[in-house]
């Protein structure tokens, strides 16, 4: 099977979720989890794989079946590490014999792949080496890609820079990023926005870019130029602004907002 066509599976997979049950584990081992979470979407922090795989590890040495899903993703998506699916479903493995049933539907999708030998997190300096960088910066526009999000900008009448941003903390400028909420691509379209705005492929770059931007248009449009309610309506949905007549009260909305207003340095 290619890259491709079981990334289009778990697209359509959509029973999936990254917010693992709460009361999974306990003290730091949450406390770490939850950091790591932030770390690895980039909101209210800049994004850094690395410090989120640390994370996970920590978290993963107390027992948490949370970081064994988050470590499993984290290799079935390559992020931060080469992507590598049969540790990925070495550690959904273990996750799922914990209890995790986001672990047992992807292991469902990945039937075919054999898991990895047992074995716990690599040191920082393997991790490194897998990722075959020095560090973990924040992800930055490769130029092909730059390239669509600045023509789709001048196309579609948006700021650049805010375009920019927003695929920065949506996506980390990767056109085969699938959210465990099924969003897809650099802008993370949701399967009904893609279809609302007739997108064939979520992952080809200029599809999708083209869609998510003429998305954020029309909020920016509906909430008369307030960049923050269309930035809030983008994440958590038109619905959910209106209903509660502002930013909705979700930290992880509220984030998302601050993240790309500052990335963006743009005003109202």
């Amino acid at each position: 099977m290619t890259v491709r066509s079981w990334r289009a599976i778990l697209f359509a997979f959509a029973v999936l979720g990254h917010v693992l049950p709460a009361d999974a584990a306990q003290g730091a081992a949450r406390d770490a989890v939850a950091l790591a979470q932030q770390y690895e979407s980039g909101l209210s922090v800049p994004r850094d794989y690395g410090q989120a795989l640390s994370l996970y590890c920590e978290a993963a040495q107390r027992g948490d079946p949370r970081a064994f899903y988050g470590l499993g993703w984290m290799y079935l998506n390559g992020r931060g590490v080469v992507r590598n699916d049969a540790l990925a479903v070495m550690w959904l493995r273990k996750a799922a014999d914990r209890g995790i049933a986001q672990a047992t539907n992807l292991l469902q999708l990945l039937s075919r792949v054999s898991p990895a030998p047992a074995q716990g997190c690599p040191r920082p300096a393997e991790l490194l080496r897998q990722a075959g960088v020095k560090a973990f910066p924040r992800a930055s526009a490769p130029p092909a890609i730059r390239n669509v999000i600045n023509e789709t900008a001048q196309h579609v009448g948006v700021n650049p820079r805010l375009l920019h941003s927003v695929v920065s903390v949506e996506s980390g400028f990767n056109p085969q990023a699938v959210s465990p909420k099924m969003a897809a691509g650099l802008m993370q379209l949701m399967p009904a926005t893609a279809a609302r705005f007739g997108v064939r492929d979520s992952f080809d770059p200029r599809e999708n870019m083209r869609a998510g931007a003429t998305y954020l248009r029309s909020l920016i449009d509906k909430f008369k130029g307030n960049l923050t309610l269309a930035l809030a309506a983008y994440n958590a949905g038109e619905a959910k602004v209106e209903a509660y007549g502002g930013v909705p009260p979700y930290q992880e909305t509220k984030d998302y907002v601050a993240t790309v207003k500052q990335l963006c340095g743009c005003g109202e």
